[in-house]
């Protein structure tokens, strides 16, 4: 008899671990190979998005072996990666209209080519077709000094107007120049607002002033517009600096240092003093000019 019960009880067992373990097994998860990753940049006034997979190394070698040179790539893993732009940009001087597309790329070891395709449904290259190519570029890689893990797909060096867009992995890196609208929105602006009596501020002449310099535009212009900007609203700390930083872009460094010296009086007496010693670190400078 009680051979008999332990044989039942293992048939039983036997029983629930056949229907069971299945369902038991498929709720174990783990976390993928190569996790999702989505970045949003804001650029100008243009937002760029990308979507990708990032696969790590795990000791292999990656170019010229597990992606092989001079065949297209997905660039990632998995779904096909896709970027967006909200606005009309340049890539590498290229125009390129807002929207998405999937980016795809050809590694040589001299040379890259780098695909936009206008198909962003797309699992790697299953159902990829060159005719739906919308830019097709050349790039020369770098070769970097240090390890790059895990595949990575940024924009950096990000300017008012322009930025880079870099992808790198293993010890290989690629960049493009990506252009944006943002300096002819601006300078429109700049324009018309100016041409509006109503609106010349003290504070708009000095933001005019100050766009023209940190993008190297007409120095003249932009010392006017400052000049201006301190005759409306009188001699403010920030108005009396950013004229001292023209005064040095123009290479008048007894200049810029007198109206640094003038700048950091009224700093110290707002009991700004960070300020003050920003102005410090450039007097510093110019002195040694």
């Amino acid at each position: 008899m009680i051979m008999k019960n332990i044989k039942l009880k293992w048939i039983a067992f036997f029983l629930i671990a056949l229907f069971i373990t299945p369902e038991f097994y498929a709720q174990i998860k783990v976390p993928p190979l190569s996790p999702k990753s989505t970045l949003v940049q804001r650029v100008g006034f243009t937002d760029i998005t990308i979507n990708y997979s990032r696969p790590s190394l795990r000791g292999r070698v990656v170019f010229g072996e597990l992606v092989p040179y001079n065949q297209t790539w997905r660039t990632g893993a998995n779904e096909a990666t896709v970027i967006s732009f909200s606005d009309p940009i340049t890539l590498n001087g290229i125009s390129v209209p807002r929207g998405y597309y999937s980016l795809f790329t050809v590694p040589g070891e001299k040379e890259w080519e780098v695909i936009l395709n206008e198909n962003i449904f797309l699992t790697g290259l299953n159902g990829y077709n060159e005719s739906e190519d919308f830019l097709r570029l050349k790039v020369k890689p770098d070769y970097l000094t240090y390890h790059v893990e895990t595949l990575t797909i940024d924009i950096g060096e990000i300017t008012q107007t322009t930025a880079t867009l870099m992808i790198s992995w293993e010890n290989t890196m690629i960049k493009l120049k990506i252009g944006t609208n943002a300096d002819t929105r601006i300078m429109n602006e700049i324009a018309s607002t100016l041409d509006d009596p109503l609106s010349k501020m003290g504070n708009i002449y000095y933001s005019s002033a100050a766009y023209y310099l940190e993008n190297h535009k007409d120095l003249d212009k932009a010392m006017e517009w400052v000049d201006k900007a301190i005759e409306i609203n009188g001699q403010e700390a920030t108005y009396l600096f950013l004229k001292a930083r023209i005064y040095g872009e123009l290479g008048l460094y007894n200049k810029s240092i007198d109206s640094a010296k003038k700048a950091q009086k009224l700093a110290f007496a707002a009991n700004n003093s960070s300020f003050a010693e920003v102005v410090e670190k450039h007097i510093g400078k110019w002195k040694k000019m």
